[in-house]
């Protein structure tokens, strides 16, 4: 089931607010804290039906996996994430 309120309609705004939690991360320049914010995209443009969009964000986010200092705990951060919804398959495969 959907959850933050996007069953109720609320899709658009959390994709808006997404991309304003993915333009702050990106100034941290940290690559942990811009996976997840890519995380956070991903799930919301699915939700929102913009399959190759949140496609694109979890890519990115396997890419700035790779990037981070502690990589085994961010790709299984990105893993823990993304494998229960299925969008590894859906996605990557």
């Amino acid at each position: 089931a959907p959850t933050l309120g996007m069953g109720r309609g609320e899709v658009t705004a959390h994709v808006a607010a997404g991309r304003e939690a993915a333009r702050l991360a990106d100034a941290s320049g940290d690559p942990e804290v811009r996976g997840a914010a890519r995380i956070v995209l991903c799930y919301s443009s699915f939700c929102a039906g913009r399959l190759m969009e949140a496609r694109e964000f979890l890519e990115c986010a396997v890419r700035l996996a790779g990037e981070a200092k502690d990589y085994a705990t961010a790709l299984a951060y990105v893993k823990r994430k993304a494998g229960p919804e299925g969008y590894d398959q859906a996605f990557i495969s």
